[in-house]
């Protein structure tokens, strides 16, 4: 890498930190979600669904995985930029 890419990787980094944080929450709010239908679906249906359920430390992890593959995947999507032409 030269100097200019390492200067806007460094100039983007607060942007995709935000976007990665934003994300983040997104996927703990999904997760969350999935797990608050598993369990009033339980409570409807009268079955223990607690060997359905996340833990903590796993709804963690796959939040943080999901939105840093999200945030990598349109970092390079970004830096391949496809142009067409419209023909009239």
């Amino acid at each position: 890498m030269n100097m200019n890419s390492w200067h806007e990787c460094l100039h983007t980094w607060p942007i995709s930190g935000m976007a990665t944080v934003f994300l983040f929450f997104c996927a703990l709010i999904m997760l969350d979600l999935i797990s608050l239908i598993t369990r009033t679906a339980g409570w409807l249906f009268s079955f223990d669904v607690s060997p359905l359920l996340f833990s903590t430390r796993i709804t963690f992890i796959l939040s943080l995985i999901l939105s840093l593959s999200i945030c990598v995947y349109g970092y390079f999507d970004a830096r391949n930029i496809r142009i067409e032409k419209v023909k009239n």
